[in-house]
């Protein structure tokens, strides 16, 4: 596998707190005379408030927040799970000064013709606002980087990484039908993606470097969601409403549930790169598409007609304009039974949803 150099000697940019995007006067909001609580919070397995703890540890014997995690996972599910965003410290001790996937490495996957990747670039004073290049790429292209304000993306990295699909093993509370894959993101000093919403359920995990992330509890719900028109990237063109501001360091993990919007950006020049651990389920109509056209090619139905009732018949006539609701009726009962066979849904279900990018659909992750 080729290697190339990314350009770590980035220059101070533009500060993107300062957009307008998201309003600052809106990280802590009033509500019924009181100041919003900080984030939900895992320190060393211990539920806290952000301002009242932070995780200086660096002992990698202390309880991390995926052991707890794993042992009250009844309490995560009820409680956060597709529900609300949650901030787990110190959950991979092991990341920190780990060398299980450098920058470099990153950089030459995505040379590679078999991975999908993309370098996505933020430009503040310029239009478009954001854009997107697509891999595989070559060399030059990270020779010809600006020096901030980029954030290089590689899909499905856990296919080609073995260290980095062990990191699934710590995700076990989750079936593993709703894994999809593992991201991983480098970012230069003020690389980000812009302020966005998932349709999918996501732990972002800081493996090196450090993120900011701002983000709210509220969800977008897809016929609210508006977008920058005319640009590559999904960017959110009115932002929102900032409920959290924290700082994710290595080992730390922000979990995101479906439609709650959130916005990721590296803060200094200090190699930041993310792992996004994504779970994906199945929209009702992807099913619904996808088992149609399963059991239509199915040889013994590809032949099969509608049949006349005589009886149905005899009751129409002189009103051969009718569509009678006998034929509805049977027409549909026809199609009910066709998709009714539960050992079949089953075997195609399970196939189905352990596909490799299945349910895409062009919604690609961008954390």
């Amino acid at each position: 596998m080729d290697s190339v150099i990314l350009l770590f000697s980035g220059r101070f940019g533009c500060d993107l707190r300062r957009t307008q995007w998201i309003p600052t006067s809106s990280v802590c909001c009033e509500r019924n005379g009181h100041r919003n609580q900080s984030p939900a919070e895992i320190v060393n397995g211990v539920r806290c408030r952000l301002d009242l703890f932070r995780s200086n540890s660096t002992n990698p014997d202390d309880t991390s927040g995926f052991q707890w995690l794993k042992k009250n996972a009844e309490l995560f599910l009820q409680e956060f799970w597709q529900k609300k965003p949650v901030v787990i410290r110190n959950a991979f001790p092991e990341l920190r000064d780990s060398s299980i996937l450098s920058p470099d490495e990153l950089a030459g996957l995505s040379l590679e013709k078999d991975v999908q990747s993309r370098i996505v670039i933020h430009n503040p004073s310029s239009t478009p606002l954001y854009d997107a290049l697509w891999g595989p790429f070559e060399s030059s292209t990270f020779e010809n980087l600006p020096e901030s304000g980029y954030t290089l993306l590689v899909n499905e990295v856990n296919r080609h990484i073995p260290q980095v699909a062990e990191l699934l093993s710590k995700f076990s509370f989750i079936p593993n039908w709703r894994i999809d894959d593992i991201m991983v993101s480098y970012a230069a000093e003020n690389g980000g993606v812009g302020p966005h919403v998932d349709n999918y359920d996501v732990f972002l995990i800081q493996s090196s470097g450090t993120r900011n992330w701002k983000y709210s509890t509220k969800q977008i719900l897809p016929n609210e969601e508006k977008l920058i028109p005319n640009i590559s990237v999904s960017v959110l063109e009115n932002g929102f409403i900032v409920e959290e501001d924290v700082i994710l360091e290595p080992g730390d993990v922000l979990y995101m549930p479906p439609r709650c919007p959130h916005w990721g950006t590296a803060m200094k020049d200090d190699g930041c790169m993310t792992f996004s651990v994504g779970f994906r389920a199945p929209k009702v109509s992807e099913l619904l598409v996808g088992f149609v056209e399963h059991v239509s090619d199915r040889k013994e139905i590809q032949n099969v007609f509608l049949q006349d009732d005589s009886n149905q018949l005899m009751n129409q006539l002189g009103n051969p304009a009718i569509i009678s609701k006998d034929a509805i009726e049977n027409a549909r009962q026809l199609l009910l039974n066709a998709v009714s066979n539960e050992r079949e849904f089953v075997h195609w279900f399970c196939e189905a949803v352990t596909e490799a990018k299945r349910f895409r659909n062009g919604d690609e992750y961008v954390d």
